[in-house]
């Protein structure tokens, strides 16, 4: 440190503001000065003397789900990593699929000495993270508890529901099918009762017929839809859970011998893979906000008082309309 100060011309301490973060204490003629100095040398600071010292590791402990099988989940770390990077600090992931053992990860990322933690393993394993743990902690795309618990940053899922119906609305359907996903997740009955408000805001009364729940793949997605075009009275537009099931949902409405938009309407959630522009017709979607929720828990974190902040952030889903979603056919002008 002594070196970089002689070379930029300044003080050990402000080397140290620098180094540390504390950069409104200097000038930005100072900061500049340094921070060649830094590249120029090489100089690399003594994290661990510096954790001794301040009692912090400068690192957030992230609990995931499996980052392989999961896209969701990688682009949640992505954007925690941005922004931690950002704030000068860097993570240390542990993955624990389903939250299984969550309370044995934690303990053992608390172990390691982490200044903090994030929690984004999905499903409803808020409640084994009370509040008022040793670090602050932040559930991210895992609804809290009933009980006072751990703050939370999620998508607003039941806007985004309630957006998808609508935009479907406002084209002139009133028979939309939902190709939703497992009953039970947190999530599907956010999703569900934005639907459902939509629904009623309309004057439409919901039919449970129209609502089929299954597995997040292409497959299923085609098995479903295409069950739900060949019944008497088939919907008009399709409401599916990923871009995944979407594709399915295509698939099958070409195997019925029908086409994207012009007999049947599709709108999917999601919008993080890329694929939603790339078929076509390109696809409807509602953006889910994973690299954001990522980012705004770490800032959550770092930024926040000491104990984190109280209560529920929920980021807003916009959506995206492309080239599938039109009116139904008999609303249309023919020829």
């Amino acid at each position: 440190m002594a070196d970089v100060g002689r070379l930029a011309g300044v003080s050990p301490t402000a080397v140290s503001f620098v180094i540390n973060g504390r950069v409104g204490e200097i000038s930005d003629e100072t900061r500049d000065r340094v921070l060649d100095a830094v590249r120029q040398l090489g100089y690399r600071p003594n994290r661990a003397a510096r954790g001794l010292r301040t009692r912090r590791s400068h690192t957030i402990g992230v609990v995931t789900g499996a980052l392989d099988t999961d896209p969701a989940v990688a682009r949640t770390v992505a954007g925690a990593h941005d922004a931690a990077a950002e704030l000068g600090s860097r993570l240390v992931l542990a993955c624990d699929p389903g939250g299984r053992g969550l309370r044995g990860t934690v303990e053992d990322l608390l172990d390691r000495q982490v200044d903090a933690l994030l929690v984004a393993v999905g499903g409803d394993a808020g409640g084994d993270l009370p509040a008022g743990g040793p670090v602050p902690a932040v559930l991210v795309n895992v609804p809290p508890p009933a009980e006072p618990g751990a703050p939370a940053v999620l998508a607003d899922e039941h806007a985004a529901g309630r957006s998808a119906t609508a935009l479907l609305l406002a084209a002139g359907h009133r028979r939309i099918a939902v190709l939703c996903g497992g009953p039970h997740g947190w999530p599907t009955r956010e999703r569900l009762a934005g639907h459902r408000a939509a629904l009623a805001a309309a004057g439409l009364p919901g039919d449970p017929g129209l609502v089929v729940a299954g597995p997040d793949r292409v497959d299923s997605g085609h098995r479903r839809a295409a069950r739900l075009l060949a019944c008497g009275s088939p919907p008009t537009a399709l409401l599916c859970g990923s871009e995944r099931v979407a594709t399915g949902a295509y698939l099958a409405i070409a195997a019925a011998g029908l086409r994207v938009p012009d007999d049947v309407s599709v709108v999917a959630f999601d919008d993080g893979s890329g694929l939603s522009a790339e078929l076509r017709p390109a696809l409807s979607t509602v953006h889910l906000p994973f690299r954001e929720m990522g980012a705004r828990a770490v800032r959550r974190l770092l930024l926040a008082a000491p104990d984190g902040a109280p209560g529920t952030t929920r980021l807003p889903c916009p959506v995206i309309r492309r080239a599938s979603v039109a009116g139904p056919p008999a609303a249309r002008p023919a020829g």
